[in-house]
């Protein structure tokens, strides 16, 4: 067509109902006919836009400046978008492409949150254990708790005790049954009763003490790093 029929973008951009800047992509993309600065051929243009109109989605030709329009970002983001999801746009459609967009942002918010979620327990246990650890510090200055070692130290000890009260008391008994009664008590006899069982006092004592050992050993290290 001649220039004799070009006219401003504006006149241009008002007679097929777009924006200057919608115009400009148009031109960008060889459906409206541009003839110099800011000048269109007003027909040809018409003419092209609304052959461009009367087309089907799937004949026409996507361009990454429609992509980026749709998906309200630059066109330098889109093609890193589309190059990032490894994405053919000249053989997708504009649905196909915004279906893919959705899905890859989902699924980064996704993993944000699941990652953000692990932080939150994180920092959680850590607060948790440090109060756990100073409560127990505090208990320990006042005298509430003790370590398992004195625990066990103390059962050993009580049994200790308690055999040594259990034998005098058995000792007590037999010299006064034998003065009550003028009889002999045979010491054997006393001694197969009673040494069985302090035996077995002291015995389980200790049996008590090296389980409460035992299991502080078997505590996972961040559990006994309170203790500690």
């Amino acid at each position: 067509m001649s220039d004799s029929f070009s006219q401003s973008g504006d006149v241009v951009a008002r007679v097929i109902g777009v924006t200057k800047d919608e115009l400009k992509r148009l031109a960008n993309n060889g459906i409206v006919i541009r003839t110099g600065p800011d000048k269109y051929n007003l027909i040809g243009s018409v003419q092209s836009y609304i052959k461009y109109l009367k087309m089907t989605d799937d004949q026409k030709q996507l361009t990454q400046v429609q992509i980026a329009d749709h998906l309200d970002m630059s066109e330098r983001n889109a093609r890193d978008m589309l190059k990032a999801l490894n994405i053919d746009w000249t053989k997708s459609t504009l649905h196909e492409i915004t279906v893919a967009y959705i899905r890859d942002i989902r699924g980064k918010a996704a993993g944000r949150s699941e990652g953000q979620g692990e932080l939150t327990r994180a920092r959680t246990d850590e607060s948790l254990m440090k109060a756990a650890k100073l409560r127990l510090e505090y208990q320990r200055e006042i005298n509430i708790v003790v370590s398992v070692e004195d625990a066990a130290e103390v059962i050993t000890e009580w049994a200790r005790q308690a055999n040594l009260d259990y034998t005098q008391g058995i000792s007590k008994l037999v010299a006064e049954i034998q003065n009550k009664y003028s009889i002999k008590v045979d010491n054997e006899l006393v001694e197969k009763i009673v040494c069985p069982t302090t035996d077995r006092i002291k015995s389980h004592a200790e049996k008590l003490g090296r389980s409460l050992i035992e299991r502080i050993d078997d505590i996972p290290e961040t559990e006994n790093a309170i203790n500690g």
